[in-house]
């Protein structure tokens, strides 16, 4: 996985074979999860972390992320922060935004304008706190929508490293959508 301005030659390279899921709740096991083989750490606001704790496990990453020096250990860092359509996602890129933050985790996005407008949320919060590597953006690609727009949402932003795919058990799949979206897909 490649970070910053331009192209692999001109960045920094952090390979990312494994990743391991925390809970943002849960500050016991961010320095476990650190002295963790894996090369990836993703920490999450949105799914593991009930309603009633948002305030509290964002303040915890924050704090977590404030005090670590950025690449010191070669763990990638992640945070799954909640969707921009949640009253919870401009309050968690102002409390994640920061050096030691190399991949912002952004679920639901169904479109394009979505990660657009994700991205530049993330450039104001670094201009504004003189951030000069960019935050990268992982993309969940999660409804049959975002399936079938998931080329365009790769192109969004230059930010975007990469796309997840998952649907949760909780999502609401129509399969015969998800065929019609592959299609397209296929095609392109």
């Amino acid at each position: 996985m490649c970070f910053g301005k331009g192209n692999c030659e001109q960045a920094w390279y952090v390979p990312m074979r494994s990743k391991l899921f925390v809970p943002g709740s849960r500050p016991e096991l961010f320095a476990k999860a650190v002295a963790s083989q894996a090369d990836a750490i993703s920490i999450d606001l949105e799914d593991a972390v009930e309603e009633s704790r948002k305030v509290e496990a964002r303040s915890a990453v924050s704090s977590f992320l404030n005090g670590r020096q950025p690449g010191a250990d070669g763990k990638v860092m992640i945070v799954r922060v909640n969707a921009p359509s949640t009253p919870h996602f401009d309050a968690d890129l102002q409390a994640i935004v920061g050096p030691a933050l190399d991949l912002a985790n952004l679920p639901m996005a169904e479109s394009p304008q979505d990660v657009s407008a994700a991205a530049e949320a993330l450039s104001r919060i670094e201009r504004a706190r003189g951030i000069e590597r960019p935050i990268g953006l992982l993309v969940n690609i999660e409804t049959p929508r975002a399936l079938r727009l998931a080329a365009e949402i790769a192109k969004a932003a230059p930010r975007v490293v990469g796309l997840q795919l998952g649907f949760g058990a909780s999502d609401r799949v129509d399969v015969s959508d998800a065929g019609r979206g592959l299609d397209v897909c296929a095609a392109t």
